[in-house]
């Protein structure tokens, strides 16, 4: 710094932050228009730092406490949330590929008639949001694939001789094949 620099600089500090400009005859009061120093002793860079820095370790603890709240309370949900035991995934799986495999059926949901690799493609997406529901292939059935979430309509099996059972019927008499 330049001894210049250092003379402006203490002269600026001497000189009052703030001060209001008396008021002249008729009331009419201005401001100063004299440059205000700012606090020589700290560095531009550093300038509210100090503030900043106590936002920033407030912020960063509220935020700790809210994650761990939003944990314990979360937490617990998981431990609930099992996973699907491998058995019962298998029966599943099973069961969907047997309704792709179907030759002589159509799937019928909300009264359109499907092709069973659509069928497939449906359960699976359906499966697939409910998996938390879903914990035995007698879930997967009666959950997922008896009938419509949307209208209530149960989902039917149409064969090529015409005849229609319902989807509940037809996959529990293939879970009770794959049980015995």
């Amino acid at each position: 710094m330049t001894q210049n620099q250092f003379a402006m600089r203490e002269t600026l500090s001497r000189q009052p932050l703030f001060s209001s400009p008396s008021l002249k005859k008729g009331g009419q009061g201005g401001f100063s228009q004299r440059r205000t120093a700012k606090s020589p002793s700290l560095p531009l860079f550093q300038r509210g730092k100090q503030s900043f820095r106590s936002l920033t370790q407030q912020l960063t603890e509220r935020i700790t406490i809210t994650f761990a709240l939003l944990f314990f309370l979360v937490a617990p949900s998981f431990g609930h949330a099992q996973a699907l035991p491998a058995a019962e995934k298998q029966k599943i799986e099973s069961l969907i590929k047997y309704v792709g495999e179907l030759k002589d059926a159509k799937f019928v949901r909300n009264g359109s008639i499907y092709e069973p690799a659509t069928a497939v493609r449906f359960l699976r997406g359906k499966w697939d949001a409910n998996k938390a529901e879903v914990k035995t292939a007698r879930d997967f059935i009666d959950k997922v694939a008896t009938k419509s979430d949307t209208s209530g309509k149960p989902y039917l099996m149409r064969f090529n001789d015409g005849k229609e059972i319902p989807s509940r019927e037809f996959l529990l008499a293939e879970l009770k094949k794959l049980e015995n």
